[in-house]
């Protein structure tokens, strides 16, 4: 189990410590050393994790990583067979969840059919004995929010999914929650109205300066929405950290398959510079050496894997150059702004992105391949 520190970062030499997203400063929600068991199986292990007053804040990973355990733990729908979870530094565990500062956003937005939206919105604020004024008032004002102003008095069926999802998030905003929980918000939408309402959804949670925890298994939502982000396997936070950092340096060879597209190579170190490491691929004819950023503690002759994204790539036509990786071009699919390549070098696949605009290469042709030693990431141990 990989070891976490106080804000979920993994302490071990597979990742570096989280950043601090701008403005998010104060622990509003502390989820610590909270388990979930079923049976003899345990759906969540020992999770430790905070998210700050004002955050946005992800909880990404595979169906069945236990990442809607968590939230419905954190929402008080379960009780944690372990651990604590507290809210704004008081425990809510055995707390029921209307009593609970929180609002769920479900991933079939959960509306009242034979109400309108405006009913919708306003049906937390008639349980807290609001008065109708004030009511009106707050609907107004969040279907304004939403820009479903004019359609207060539709029904659900009559308004679009997109619009059924803002009276769901406004409907959840109403109450004014300190946390808001989305599971898995987008998965309703059709691929064109999911991007439109990325969007969408993220400007009107930034407005109401909402603290946020958001699952998902889409790491472009993940990523596009949310200030950190907590990768889940099996049960288990693997890494937790900003996107940009997920991404560029993810904790280990899973989280990097997992994570976007990954060029996988198996090497031995051969040198290790003050600059890069220089690094011999396995499975390449000539076992051409190619560079890595230094990793402290690896020694000559380990085992290990090389993660290079295919944007990093680089790929030419000019042969020359010794110890490059030689590949040909297996196969083109060309997406307007960009080609992505399909190479064979030996028995290893590798995949190179390049803007259309540079030059087309085609099938069959050899290339040169390079990366720059800041774009490789080595992974010591050679196992899947």
């Amino acid at each position: 189990m990989p070891v976490l520190n106080k804000t979920g970062g993994r302490v071990d030499d597979a990742t570096t410590a989280p950043s601090s997203p701008v403005g998010a400063t104060e622990a509003l929600l502390e989820v610590e050393n909270m388990g979930k068991q079923f049976g003899k199986s345990w759906a969540v292990h020992e999770s430790t994790f905070e998210v700050r007053r004002g955050e946005f804040f992800g909880l990404l990973g595979p169906s069945g990583c236990g990442k809607s355990t968590t939230l419905n733990i954190v929402a008080g729908f379960l009780d944690p067979t372990v651990g604590d979870v507290r809210i704004n530094r008081n425990s809510v565990v055995g707390v029921p969840p209307h009593r609970r500062d929180t609002a769920m956003v479900f991933q079939d937005y959960a509306l009242f059919p034979h109400l309108s939206a405006a009913d919708n919105i306003g049906f937390g604020l008639k349980l807290r004995r609001r008065g109708k004024r004030q009511i009106d008032e707050r609907v107004a004002e969040l279907l304004e929010l939403v820009s479903l102003s004019g359609k207060g008095a539709h029904l659900p069926s009559q308004l679009s999914g997109g619009e059924q999802q803002r009276v769901a998030v406004a409907r959840a905003l109403a109450v004014e929650p300190e946390v808001i929980l989305l599971d898995e918000p987008l998965s309703n939408l059709d691929a064109r109205l999911r991007d439109h309402m990325r969007t969408e959804l993220k400007r009107i949670l930034r407005a109401s300066s909402s603290t946020v925890v958001f699952v998902t298994h889409d790491q472009g939502e993940a990523f596009s929405m949310c200030d950190r982000v907590a990768v889940m396997f099996d049960g288990r936070i693997q890494q937790l950290d900003v996107p940009s950092q997920i991404y560029g340096s993810p904790a280990t060879v899973p989280i990097a398959q997992f994570i976007g597209e990954a060029n996988l190579f198996r090497c031995t170190v051969v040198a290790s510079d003050a600059d890069a490491l220089r690094l011999a691929l396995d499975d390449q004819p000539g076992r051409p050496v190619v560079a890595a950023l230094p990793d402290i503690g690896a020694a000559v002759g380990e085992a290990g894997r090389i993660l290079v994204r295919p944007e990093c790539l680089r790929i030419d036509s000019d042969l020359r150059g010794g110890g490059d990786l030689r590949a040909e071009v297996i196969a083109e699919t060309y997406l307007g702004p960009v080609v992505q390549y399909h190479l064979g070098a030996g028995d290893v696949s590798m995949s190179a992105w390049r803007f259309s605009h540079e030059g087309l290469f085609s099938v069959g042709e050899s290339v040169r391949v390079t990366w720059r030693p800041e774009d490789a990431r080595y992974y010591a141990g050679a196992g899947e």
